[in-house]
């Protein structure tokens, strides 16, 4: 009994360089869109860092969380 081999899938020429270009867009918009995503909470987290012993000190002495 021969073992025989799958078919081989074959994609034409034409759908590659249509998909190539395209998916590479598309991973470039999503890195730009992650990007600015990423900056936010990067700001965010330094806001809460600086502004964390002013919220402590405040709490302490005059007004309750």
């Amino acid at each position: 009994m021969a073992t025989e081999s799958p078919p081989k899938l074959q994609i034409p020429r034409w759908i590659q360089l249509v998909t190539l270009p395209l998916l590479l867009l598309l991973i470039w918009a999503v890195a730009g869109a992650v990007r600015h995503v990423i900056f936010l909470f990067l700001v965010a987290g330094l806001i809460a860092l600086l502004l964390n012993p002013l919220v402590r000190g405040i709490t302490r002495f005059w007004i309750p969380r």
